[in-house]
């Protein structure tokens, strides 16, 4: 089962719709990729994410991407916000 965290919190069950996760990327030479995603959360959050926010995504228990929020904007149409994450890959 795929968790998003951002800032501990789990906001699974408010993911709308999800770009595909950048797992294991790499270039030609092997070295990663740092490659972000993005996502938006339905309009009943409790709490609404800021730029900056550590963005963490498990499988399992098992942590498979971590990075941070870049850009969060309001859908008033879909009634949703959409979120772009930019990878850290030091944090791995």
């Amino acid at each position: 089962m795929i968790t998003i965290l951002i800032n501990s919190v789990d906001f699974s069950n408010h993911v709308v719709k999800s770009d595909k996760i950048p797992v294991c990327v790499r270039n030609r030479d092997f070295s990663p990729v740092a490659e972000g995603f993005g996502f938006s959360l339905g309009w009943n959050i409790s709490e609404v994410p800021e730029v900056g926010d550590v963005v963490i995504v498990k499988y399992d228990t098992t942590k498979i991407y971590h990075g941070y929020l870049t850009n969060v904007t309001t859908n008033w149409n879909e009634r949703t916000y959409n979120c772009e994450v930019e990878n850290s890959l030091f944090m791995l």
